[in-house]
């Protein structure tokens, strides 16, 4: 299955929005609730263009193409959060650290939503709502830090995420993308929309996570 990246990242609107599947049942004459968890947690994307000339727009379908309707994937990065949040003006990862680039090693993974990390720059700061994406064998995850947290001084830390990590796909040789963590998708049918005409106007569509 191959993964495209979007055409551009000019973009008026990508909203990623965690979507979860719990099944409520009522018990004991109504007086208690039963909760399950029916489905793992997955992120939906709803993305949109700014207005595009018709040559751009012809360039975005025939990326829609490429997709075959769901078979393959897309990728790409949430732009309303594309750094993280303790370092709004960076404008690469090395702007935090000279010679870092972006990821981190796995040290541990607790089916809690434990993660553990190391090779982070020196006392790198994970903030609230930070997303944080793992790659191992053809697989992308992505994740948000559940709370705020400093790495150490040797650039070490563990950081709580939801949803609770999926220790059956991930393991220790995973890579942990920090900076513009980026999760693939499959195009949900019948969400793209565009108009005709010689006018520039944007396209919209929305992606369901696949890992």
């Amino acid at each position: 299955m191959a993964v495209f990246e979007i055409p551009s990242y000019k973009l008026v609107q990508c909203v990623f929005q965690p979507v979860e599947s719990v099944g409520r049942a009522r018990i004991g004459g109504g007086t208690s609730l039963a909760l399950t968890e029916t489905m793992d947690t997955v992120f939906r994307v709803d993305v949109q263009t700014i207005p595009l000339a018709p040559a751009l727009r012809a360039a975005w379908r025939a990326w829609r193409g490429r997709l075959r309707g769901g078979l393959d994937q897309f990728s790409l990065y949430d732009v309303t959060k594309k750094n993280p949040l303790a370092y709004p003006f960076a404008t690469a990862s090395t702007d935090i650290s000279g010679s870092w680039g972006g990821t981190a090693t796995v040290t541990s993974l607790g089916a809690s939503g434990a993660l553990g990390l190391s090779g982070l720059p020196a006392n790198y700061i994970f903030s609230e709502g930070d997303y944080i994406a793992l790659e191992e064998g053809g697989k992308i995850d992505l994740y948000q830090v559940a709370t705020t947290i400093t790495a150490s001084g040797g650039g070490v830390v563990t950081v709580s995420v939801r949803p609770f990590l999926r220790t059956g796909l991930f393991t220790t040789s995973a890579v942990a993308r920090i900076w513009r963590p980026k999760a693939t998708f499959v195009l949900e049918p019948g969400s793209w929309s565009e108009s005709a005409g010689v006018l520039p106007s944007p396209i919209s569509f929305s992606g369901i996570q696949r890992v």
